[in-house]
């Protein structure tokens, strides 16, 4: 990306430092610059850049609404991270999905811009996948029940399954549920350890790392 060779990337939990918009168009960085951390957009691939961002807080884990008109990001230290959207012009100003009363992970929406999927790290049982509809739910509720680790939720091209990885089994591996009914059944995908997974275009294949 032809960006001010002064940056730095800023990876931060798996290195999401960078996501293209649905269209291919754009891409969202997570940017160190003057002393501080954080988003900027920039048109591909010699197009115009700006700063999303302005404040004194760290910017985590951009993601695209699913109509690329917002990037949807938490604000705060690792623990008790908020989580807001705000155009990707950077009209207007940013709005608040979720508070900061829990630590949350990356959040981002279903196919159908219904959803927010969120991982959060205050569980009994450790690391959960958790979800609400902003605008419908007051808060976000447990979308997979809480065995053990569950992180890494991944939806697919459809919307209709989430993959995630968990370590109910003692070791890491790469189930799927039906979403949002995750309740109603569970598929387990890798067998020598999984995490991370990530769905095909087309939804046919998962790709994860053992």
């Amino acid at each position: 990306v032809p960006v001010d060779t002064t940056w730095t990337f800023a990876g931060g939990d798996g290195g999401l430092a960078l996501r293209l918009s649905p269209d291919g168009s754009r891409v969202v960085m997570r940017v160190a610059v003057e002393g501080s951390i954080e988003l900027w957009v920039k048109e591909l691939d010699t197009g115009p850049q700006w700063r999303l961002t302005f404040d004194d807080a760290l910017e985590w884990w951009p993601e695209w609404t699913p109509d690329g008109e917002s990037v949807t990001y938490g604000t705060g230290p690792n623990r008790h991270v908020a989580i807001h959207t705000h155009r990707a012009d950077g009209r207007g100003e940013p709005e608040m999905l979720v508070e900061s009363d829990q630590s949350f992970g990356r959040g981002f929406w279903s196919p159908d811009g219904e959803w927010l999927i969120l991982r959060s790290a205050s569980g009994v049982s450790g690391r959960s996948i958790i979800a609400m509809r902003p605008g419908s739910d007051e808060a976000p509720q447990s979308l997979i029940p809480a065995e053990a680790d569950e992180v890494y939720p991944a939806l697919s091209p459809d919307g209709r399954w989430v993959a995630y990885s968990s370590n109910v089994s003692g070791e890491w591996e790469v189930y799927v549920r039906p979403f949002p009914d995750a309740a109603s059944g569970i598929w387990q995908i890798s067998t020598r350890g999984g995490i991370a997974p990530r769905w095909s275009a087309d939804g046919s294949e998962l790709f994860f790392e053992n």
